[in-house]
């Protein structure tokens, strides 16, 4: 008899663990769902597809103690005096539409990728500090939830103080990670206006070559030049143009 009530209540027991583990695992599949609907919620609002992090929804979407059933490419940058960032993060909005125009083509991709920026700011200080962030911009790419305290050293793109990337660049690394083949989709009237840029210029200096030709001639004109040259060097401009450095936070 006492062994009919032991393995009833063992039977009991298991029976609570299984029903406790489903529980979990219903749990597990409602927050995913949760964290994968707002993700897409937000991109589809942003004209490009970047989604804007707190450090609080960083935390939400990325440090989490589930595995993520998505990939997100962030940028880290700075919000304000900061020259080259606007420039990295327009060619980080163009690959995060070409991959979102790719995606939703080729719908059987089973890919479901993010791209978001962070700012330093005062509201995120503590975040930047946390990994031990000190400079910026920064390319990182989450596979899958990440440490609360580092940075995936091996998803981590710390942007070359001496090319700034331009949108192939960005999309080369980010296709590298993803193993995607994505191109990067182009404005044709922006590209024809930058083709032309140029052109238009070099005209506009001939015209003025040739209706300033008395002055250029002119033995003071050149060593007028010569000076300005030389102090624009001797002021550090052409040093700072040919080591641009990174933003330190």
């Amino acid at each position: 008899y006492q062994r009919r009530v032991h393995g009833i209540q063992q039977k009991k027991m298991v029976s609570g663990k299984i029903f406790s583990l489903g529980l979990l695992l219903l749990s597990y599949s409602a927050l995913c769902a949760s964290n994968l609907d707002t993700l897409t919620k937000m991109a589809k609002s942003s004209p490009s597809g970047v989604i804007i992090l707190s450090e609080e929804t960083f935390d939400q979407f990325l440090t989490s103690k589930r595995p993520n059933p998505y990939t997100m490419v962030v940028l880290f940058s700075i919000a304000s005096n900061c020259e080259i960032c606007p420039q990295v993060e327009e060619s980080f909005a163009s690959v995060s539409e070409s991959y979102r125009s790719y995606l939703t083509k080729n719908s059987k991709e089973a890919a479901t990728i993010f791209f978001a920026i962070i700012h330093f700011q005062q509201a995120t200080y503590q975040l930047f500090n946390r990994y031990s962030i000190r400079t910026a911009p920064i390319v990182m790419i989450s596979h899958q939830q990440m440490d609360k305290i580092k940075l995936p050293s091996m998803d981590t793109w710390y942007v070359s103080p001496n090319a700034l990337p331009d949108g192939d660049k960005i999309l080369e690394y980010v296709n590298k990670r993803t193993q995607l083949k994505v191109v990067l989709e182009k404005n044709p009237i922006a590209e024809l206006f930058k083709a032309m840029v140029p052109i238009l210029l070099l005209i506009a200096l001939l015209l003025l070559v040739i209706k300033a030709r008395a002055i250029i001639m002119e033995p003071i004109s050149w060593f007028v030049l010569a000076v300005l040259v030389f102090l624009i060097c001797c002021g550090g401009v052409v040093h700072n143009i040919l080591h641009l450095s990174l933003i330190h936070i």
